[in-house]
């Protein structure tokens, strides 16, 4: 955890954006070719789940929740790179009502450069990024090939009729 009296901290926390998102609302995350640059996410309250569509069109405004495969829930704390979730088409549905904040990398960076007291914890932020993308990362291949399986084929009629 991080001290509140930290002037990175307090820098940061200036910069970044409060997201307020009603349960069932749908968010897309910010991918790494934004203007801004990358972006991170980080639920402060609430519940979030990390879906993907499975229809091979990849609408994103797909109401049905049986057109999504689930990747994974999300509780406060967590840590989201943004743009490794953009690369997979995730989506983020709140499960409850929440509060998220925003940020950029830059913004992080340009923090940590002025202050050079807050690089004591740069590895642990480090730390923390690198094990929820792996954990990200894993779950939606696994997702995105459920995905796959379920999607139609287009001799499917067929196939059924041959049954």
């Amino acid at each position: 955890h991080l001290a509140t009296d930290c002037l990175c901290v307090k820098a940061i926390a200036l910069q970044s954006e409060r997201l307020t998102i009603a349960a069932g609302a749908v968010c897309t995350p910010v991918p790494d070719t934004h203007p801004s640059g990358p972006h991170y996410w980080v639920l402060v309250s609430g519940r979030v789940d990390f879906e993907v569509l499975r229809d091979a069109d990849g609408a994103q405004d797909a109401s049905p929740r049986s057109s999504v495969v689930k990747v994974m829930p999300a509780f406060p704390g967590y840590l989201l790179s943004e743009g490794l979730a953009s690369e997979y088409d995730l989506r983020i549905r709140a499960t409850t009502a929440c509060v998220a904040y925003r940020f950029k990398r830059i913004d992080m960076e340009t923090a940590l450069s002025s202050v050079t007291a807050a690089q004591k914890w740069l590895p642990i932020f480090r730390m923390v990024e690198s094990e929820s993308s792996a954990e990200l990362q894993k779950r939606a291949e696994d997702a995105l090939g459920v995905a796959q399986v379920m999607r139609r084929h287009s001799n499917d009629v067929e196939i059924h009729k041959w049954k």
